[in-house]
């Protein structure tokens, strides 16, 4: 029997894996449906576009906030439910059986990652926009620490969510049966499909780096307070680390690519899908761009992890013939020729704009313009 919403306490949660799949692979078995689960992310998720829809009133309001520590806290009962996928064999043979199992696991994975990418953004945001000899940071290692605890988080999980859809990615089931079925069953994955895309890129290009411990000259001040993380090592941010980020980005963007033309309608009407592989494909631009600067400027080329798989286009078949199956994923409804409202998404950029010059692109929100005053009076 499988516990209903209702008796699911969020203040005493339990580890939770598919019970089906914990059947399959041998795993701990718990009672405690998915969609529990799920249903504590997407609320969570509510509150943290809530409590970041106006910029605080300073920059230490920010780096200590009652908000924060609640959201915080209601993220912690949420326990960890990892699961390495690439220990799961899912083959033609028994996919039918593991399907559902692996799909649940999929979706309340990529959900837990997106919690902590949006939870953290703001403070992430700091390690592009606050210099470390602001008066707000000197002589303040708490507030490095709270910093520097968001890059380590916000990062670690970027990278869990980009290894999680390379792995459906590169799967051989991906063009018959994820591509089709997961990402139209699950749609709002995607969403948080594109919180790792926004975490990566603005890590890759916007943080300053001496919040890198292999940036010598200046790492040491921004590394003496202690980090309160399991996994520091995102912070040796090596060019072969970058490489291997951009890897997974690629493979993101390519997702989305597809998502975005197999959720075409075919009257032309724009999809939720669209605005996210616009951005993330310019992300990965900007990515590509500081990656090239940084490779001719002393530190050395870097060797490839291997060929990257190339997907089919636009005008083959295969996926042409999934347009009209996936039309329900149609944000916009053409009334009113409206078609510039703000897309879904977690929770927007906060007034970061992707690319740089004439090339700045803002998303299109009601606190972008709120969010650039605020990050301007670091300047």
């Amino acid at each position: 029997m499988i516990t209903p919403l209702t008796a699911l306490d969020p203040r005493t949660p339990r580890t939770v894996r598919n019970i089906r799949l914990a059947q399959d692979c041998g795993l701990p078995q718990y009672r405690v449906a998915s969609i529990c689960f799920l249903g504590l992310f997407m609320d969570l998720m509510a509150d943290i576009k809530e409590a970041y829809e106006l910029p605080p009133a300073s920059i230490a309001s920010l780096l200590v906030s009652n908000d924060f520590d609640r959201l915080r806290q209601k993220l912690d009962q949420v326990l960890d439910l990892l699961l390495s996928l690439s220990s799961i064999e899912l083959n033609w043979s028994n996919l039918d059986k593991m399907y559902p199992s692996v799909s649940d696991l999929i979706c309340v994975n990529l959900y837990h990652h997106a919690s902590i990418c949006t939870l953290h953004r703001p403070h992430l945001w700091l390690t592009g926009y606050c210099p470390l000899d602001s008066p707000h940071l000197r002589d303040n290692s708490a507030g490095i620490t709270t910093i520097l605890t968001a890059l380590v988080q916000s990062l670690s999980s970027a990278r869990s969510i980009l290894e999680i859809n390379s792995w459906i990615y590169h799967h051989q089931a991906y063009p018959l049966v994820f591509l089709p079925k997961l990402w139209k069953d699950y749609c709002s994955m995607v969403f948080a499909l594109f919180e790792g895309c926004v975490v990566t890129w603005f890590c890759l290009t916007k943080t300053r780096s001496y919040w890198y411990t292999d940036d010598h000259t200046a790492a040491t001040a921004a590394t003496a307070a202690t980090v309160a993380a399991e996994n520091t090592s995102v912070l040796n941010l090596t060019l072969a680390h970058r490489r291997a980020f951009r890897v997974g980005l690629v493979d993101a963007v390519r997702t989305l690519r597809d998502l975005d033309y197999t959720s075409t309608r075919r009257d032309g009407i724009p999809n939720m899908v669209t605005p996210l592989y616009t951005y993330a494909n310019a992300m990965l631009e900007e990515v590509q761009r500081v990656e090239e600067v940084l490779s001719s400027s002393g530190r050395g080329p870097v060797q490839d992890r291997g060929p990257i798989v190339r997907r089919r286009g636009r005008e083959d078949s295969d996926v042409a013939g999934l347009v009209a199956g996936m039309d329900g994923l149609c944000l916009y409804d053409g009334q009113d020729g409206d078609t510039e409202r703000e897309a879904w998404v977690f929770l927007s950029l906060l007034g970061c704009p992707v690319g740089v010059g004439a090339e700045e692109m803002y998303w299109r929100s009601a606190n972008t313009h709120l969010w650039r005053e605020f990050w301007n009076t670091m300047k």
